[in-house]
């Protein structure tokens, strides 16, 4: 199953009167975007001297996904209609990959332009945002272009996908 409708299938639509996302959604999101990092414990290392966390944005037809990773391994997924998953960075082999991703994106800093501002991306596009010592830095793209490898930083984004991936699967096994 592709990423798309593995996100498709977990992503609730807003209330369809007002179209906009839930605002337990903007709240997780809003506090993880303005987190001082030293706050909760994540300092410079030398694996990521630059990144301290990593937001996979995704918008799709009926409302969107935001994947957070975290240097220390925190792992979440917030979707627009209000659910997602907490605490998936509890699981060893999540944290690792959070990590790795927050390190791949370290080692793609100077491609992220600085930002400004962190809107939600648009509809068939992605956007990644780098939470950064210095302030965020984001980009975004068309979601099948990076999910084909043919954007810049396509990597980051297969990556990101994985994290999506055993975040499903654990949620899966925990239901079963």
């Amino acid at each position: 199953m592709s990423f798309l409708a593995r996100l498709r299938r977990l992503v609730k639509a807003p209330d369809a009167a007002t179209e906009s996302p839930a605002p337990i959604y903007l709240d997780l999101r809003d506090r993880v975007i303005h987190t001082a990092p030293g706050a909760v414990g994540i300092v410079p290392s030398a694996e990521a001297p630059n990144v301290w966390g990593v937001l996979f944005e995704v918008a799709l037809d009926k409302g969107s996904a935001t994947i957070v990773a975290l240097a220390d391994g925190t792992t979440s997924l917030y979707t627009s209609g209000g659910g997602g998953t907490i605490g998936g960075g509890e699981h060893e082999h999540i944290a690792t990959m959070s990590r790795k991703l927050v390190q791949l994106a370290d080692a793609h800093f100077e491609a992220f332009p600085p930002a400004e501002t962190l809107p939600l991306p648009t509809e068939g596009r992605s956007a990644l945002v780098l939470l950064t010592y210095a302030g965020p830095r984001r980009v975004e793209d068309g979601s099948r272009t990076l999910a084909q490898g043919r954007g810049a930083l396509s990597r980051v984004y297969m990556a990101a996908q994985d994290v999506l991936t055993h975040l499903r699967l654990e949620e899966e096994s925990r239901r079963a």
